[in-house]
């Protein structure tokens, strides 16, 4: 067994053991409050049936209610998750306000992309402690993080450096697990759907013992099922138990442990390029070659794209510990730390994802192998002090946190890129496609014939093939280390020096350190025999040769500051503003062989959000609202301006591959100003009437891009562009909502849409032989219109142990894109019957 588990796995065991012990040594009952800090809680340990919460720690880890956070909040609750049949990151995501979701495959093999006022969303909490996408299982797994496991997911619009270090200024999500209550409860789940899909969902937990001093919880999730796309089938399982012991009533510790499965077959990882260009014997010297365009809007939605033989499998592990000492009433220590451990393997074969044209027979392919290893380890400590000063409650934290991340990926794949020559797709050139030894650089830009497709069951490459057989060192194309850290010390002050008054004070000094490099290892002969050729990496610098990579080391360190004013126009409506601040690395230029001028790296691009608005809380905060109005900037944003002659040389070019190619030199990076966005939004979420519940927002929105790129004549605007969502166009509103009433005690029934104004993305990429875009004369094959989907959901009790459930998604069939590049698509209708038995 893993040495990494045994502590936990020891820990399940003694907690069991414990369970009948202490019911001998300790007190018959332990008073649990007494462990509470005096006056009420904001933010529960676990939500009840409304769509929101009275409190959040997310934002500052203050215990603020949702009406004194000064920055817009949405939760949601497992009770909202259920009724809507959210069963992953991707289906709450999409369903929140302000949140747009980028699908390029099926949920586990394309990569996840949010974004929220324009901005990336890449920040993210574990129970309020500082965590990323790989500790969450990575860029492709995080989508398919199980909700089931947690009693609510919150996010947080805006920047959040405080609470979670480097991202860009766009949102952060905290996922809340669930956790032991003392009261013994459990609740099964049978559901069944469309596309023969099978779903358990299992949760049960309670006191061990008699002064309930030892609790635990156990949740687990078994799923099976197709798709609406051909060939593809999904299987998932998750696990997780979580152990909390009061020994004291000033002490508690919480032990747990997770692990989430997930295996997707016989899906592509991108869909079919909506709109290509093709040419036909091109001329690399005169450049004169017939051009078409090509049109695959009218692909069905069940068209795959993907070989039968891809797959991505992945497995991640989380430990957790955490231990609270209550000094006193007013006075509290709280420590955590997690662990997780990810491992997947994808193999993908693409068809047409760069170019698709049926008329001559012809498409690109992309394919390979890549299979990582991420290591994540966290941790927070905090000292969390109430007081009272001008005859108020305050409240003052301080503490320590940080993450690190390393990772193994291991490379198998040239993939297909640059322009469609149909030429390249002729049978002779294809023969060796099927078998037969090729050369290395035959398939760098090549395409290959429909007739050959055959639904998925194109052949793996024969050096495919070879490394199949021995998937070792020998085998690999390129091996990348790759670790980066971020820790500091934060502070946060609640400071009311008036009863109407509340000031939120807040920073965190930030380091972060990223560095990275590898070795890397070619395919070396025509026999199908792949040989090791590898080299370990110098610290700095260029490597002399094709066979090694260049290292790259950065530290950065900065303050990040958070401010907030909180204004009570009566008891239950408050007036508001903020600043909240973050940062990120201008990690983009580590793709150019060239530095900012004096060397070294050009400084992070610094992000703020400024945000003002009025927020409420009716009936004791079981319905909250919020208007507000924000504005999100970045400075620091790369630019390259021409400063006069000067050549970068890279050491991979010529026909050895270790002779220096020239890059057109005479420009020189420098700093300039980042995208801006500015909007507004409203929310509201919560319980109407005791019968009536409801989470609703509307966002309006407007971004400014730094460049007029990615179709211009920037070389560097276009690549920023296409780094920082050139590809992605926000759409400009946005409106979602959900409610459910009960109509008597046994029957419930529900509603929601999602509406999504139209989207005119600009033409993007450009073709690597002759420096042309795309679609660069055809814009109008990119523009989606607006679009409403609409769901509805019943659930009727049968008695007061068993309930019968309906969901029905897209009740009215609409074809719609998940994205602005590719013809994939978005569910069409589908429906799940759901029998919910609890006890």
């Amino acid at each position: 067994m893993n040495s990494l588990w045994q502590p936990n796995c020891l820990s399940i065991v003694i907690a069991f053991a414990f369970s009948s012990a202490y019911a001998q040594t300790v007190p018959d009952k332990v008073n649990l409050n007494e462990i509470t800090v005096k006056g009420a809680r904001n933010t529960p340990a676990q939500s009840n049936g409304n769509y929101t919460v009275k409190g959040s720690t997310s934002a500052t880890k203050l215990d603020l209610k949702l009406k004194e956070t000064p920055q817009s909040v949405t939760v949601f609750t497992q009770q909202q998750m259920q009724d809507q049949n959210l069963q992953n990151l991707d289906q709450v995501l999409e369903e929140t306000p302000g949140i747009t979701v980028l699908q390029d495959s099926v949920t586990g093999m394309g990569e996840a992309q949010y974004y929220s006022r324009g901005f990336p969303v890449d920040n993210y909490q574990l129970d309020g402690v500082l965590a990323n996408k790989y500790l969450l299982g990575g860029p492709r797994f995080i989508a398919a993080q199980d909700s089931y496991l947690y009693d609510r997911v919150e996010i947080i619009r805006g920047s959040n450096g405080l609470s979670t270090g480097v991202g860009d200024p766009a949102a952060s999500v905290n996922f809340v697990r669930k956790r032991p209550m003392a009261k013994k409860s459990g609740e099964l789940n049978l559901k069944y759907g469309s596309w023969n899909n099978k779903r358990v969902e299992f949760d049960y937990g309670g006191a061990l013992n008699k002064s309930q001093t030892l609790r635990g919880r156990i949740v687990g999730t078994w799923e099976d099922g197709d798709s609406f796309m051909d060939r593809i089938k999904r299987k998932s399982h998750a696990f997780y138990t979580v152990f909390d012991w009061t020994p004291t009533d000033k002490d508690s510790f919480t032990f747990g442990f997770s692990r989430q499965h997930r295996n997707v077959t016989g899906a592509p990882t991108k869909g079919l390029m909506r709109y290509s260009k093709v040419t036909q014997d091109y001329d690399f010297e005169l450049g004169d070659s017939p051009t078409h365009w090509i049109d695959a809007r009218d692909v069905p939605p069940s068209f795959n794209n993907g070989a039968e033989w891809a797959f991505n499998k992945a497995t991640s592990d989380n430990m957790f510990a955490e231990y609270k000492h209550h000094f006193n009433d007013h006075i509290k220590l709280q420590t955590a730390y997690t662990r997780s451990r990810t491992k997947s393997d994808l193999r993908y074969g693409d068809m047409g994802v760069n170019g698709y044209a049926p008329q001559f027979n012809a498409a690109t392919y992309d394919f390979g192998r890549e299979r990582d290893k991420y290591d994540d380890k966290a941790f927070d400590i905090h000292l969390d002090s109430r007081f009272k000063l001008f005859e108020q409650d305050q409240q003052f934290i301080v503490g320590f946190s940080g993450i690190r991340h390393t990772q193994t990926r291991d490379d198998y794949n040239f993939s297909s890129s640059g322009e469609l020559n149909v030429d390249d797709a002729k049978p002779t050139g294809i023969a060796a496609m099927t078998g037969e030894p090729i050369d290395r650089n035959f398939y760098l830009w090549q395409a290959i014939p429909l007739d050959y497709w055959n639904n998925g069951s194109y052949p793996m490459l024969g050096y495919n093939r070879a490394w199949e057989k021995k998937l070792g060192p020998d085998g690999l194309i390129s091996r990348d280390h790759l670790a980066s850290e971020q820790y500091g010390p934060y502070f946060a002050l609640k400071l009311k020096p008036a009863k109407w008054l509340t000031a939120v004070i807040g920073g965190r000094w930030l380091t972060w350190r990223d560095k990275g490099g590898g070795k890397w290892s070619f395919y070396k002969n025509k026999n199908n025999v792949i040989t090791d050729d590898t080299v370990e990496m110098p610290d700095e610098g260029y490597a002399p040769d094709h066979n090694k990579s260049r290292m790259y080391h950065d530290t950065v360190r900065k303050f990040v500051p958070y401010g907030g004013v909180i204004v009570e126009l009566t008891p239950t409506i408050n007036a508001y503003a903020s600043y909240t601040g973050i940062l990120k690395t201008n990690n983009v230029l580590r793709n150019r062989p060239a530095y900012g001028e004096g060397g070294g790296w050009l400084p992070p691009i610094t992000g703020n959000s400024k945000e003002v608005g009025i927020k409420g809380g009716l009936w004791n905060d079981k319905l909250n609202f919020a208007l507000s109005y924000f504005t999100m900037t970045q400075k620091n944003y790369p630019t390259l301006e021409p400063t006069g002659s000067r050549c970068y040389e890279w050491k991979y070019g010529g026909e050895n591959g270790n002779e220096p190619w020239c890059f057109q030199g005479d420009w020189e990076y420098g700093t300039g100003k980042g995208y801006t966005s500015r909007g507004f939004d409203i929310n509201l979420a919560g319980q109407i009437t005791p019968k009536w519940r409801m989470q609703a927002g509307f966002v309006k929105l407007k971004i400014d891009k730094p460049y007029d790129a990615p179709n211009s004549s920037n070389d560097l605007g276009d690549d920023m562009n296409l780094e920082y969502g050139g590809t992605y166009t926000a759409p400009d509103k946005t409106f979602k909502f959900f409610t459910s009433y009960d109509f008597t005690p046994k029957l419930t029934m529900g509603v929601g849409m999602r509406w999504v104004s139209g989207t005119k993305p600009k033409p993007w990429g450009h073709g690597l032989s002759n420096g042309q875009y795309y679609v660069s004369d055809k814009p109008k094959a990119l523009w989606q219109p607006s679009y409403s989907i609409w769901n509805v959901m019943a659930r009727y009790k049968i008695n007061k142990h068993a309930a019968l459930a309906v969901n029905v998604g897209n009740l009215t069939n609409k074809r719609y894109y998940t994205n602005s590049r590719s013809n994939f698509y978005g569910k069409p209708r589908n429906a799940s019957v759901a029998l919910k038995i609890k006890w």
